[in-house]
């Protein structure tokens, strides 16, 4: 699986553009939870609101002195959803987001001959002394689910499963992550399956899952 996601419709991003290792494989596929670069890793933008403080030309160098002390440090390696900082967040090591992958993976079901890799590809590529937000061991297993199935997007026999599988992914809390353009494609690419078109979903598979 590679890390959300994009088709050839263009890259299509988590709500909160992955960081190094945030949320989302956008796709594919942060860390925080999800892809979200994904198709046209499954994966739209997560918005964060500007702030901007505006100083008078008249203030005193001993505020902006005393602005500067309140921006938090981010440690090398810790990352938060679009690279914001971690300093207040719960963040896991490899191990604990593997657990978590592992945990989301027991409750999901694959296609006949799919099975689970004992690490995603992200934890498995992780830097000594990476962390990871809460939630991204599990956005990996709901992504390779996705990808499971869409594997199947050529197999006649189990075309109602794969269609099953595809709508139990919009209920999951990945696709929370997902914003409403990157929804708007994924649904787009169900639809076209449903009705026998295989390309969209063959495209993105190609793209995002190998």
């Amino acid at each position: 699986m590679s890390d959300p996601r994009r088709t050839s419709q263009g890259p299509l991003t988590t709500e909160g553009q992955q960081s190094s290792r945030g949320k989302g494989r956008s796709p594919g596929h942060r860390h925080g939870p999800l892809p979200r670069d994904a198709g046209d890793r499954l994966l739209g933008q997560v918005s964060s609101r500007p702030v901007s403080v505006a100083l008078g030309v008249g203030c005193c160098f001993a505020l902006i002195l005393a602005l500067l002390a309140t921006i938090p440090n981010q440690s090398p390696g810790e990352h938060g959803i679009s690279g914001h900082s971690a300093t207040h967040q719960v963040l896991l090591d490899v191990n604990e987001s593997r657990r978590e992958y592992l945990s989301r993976a027991a409750e999901l079901a694959l296609p006949i001959r799919s099975t689970w890799p004992a690490s995603p590809k992200l934890l498995r590529r992780a830097r000594p002394g990476e962390r990871f937000e809460v939630g991204v061991g599990r956005q990996e297993a709901e992504l390779y689910f996705y990808c499971a199935w869409a594997s199947a997007h050529s197999r006649p026999e189990m075309k109602s499963q794969v269609a099953t599988a595809l709508r139990v992914f919009e209920t999951m809390n990945t696709w929370k992550e997902i914003d409403a353009n990157g929804k708007e494609l994924f649904r787009r690419m169900r639809t076209r399956f449903e009705h026998g078109d295989t390309h969209p979903l063959q495209e993105y598979y190609a793209e995002n899952c190998t």
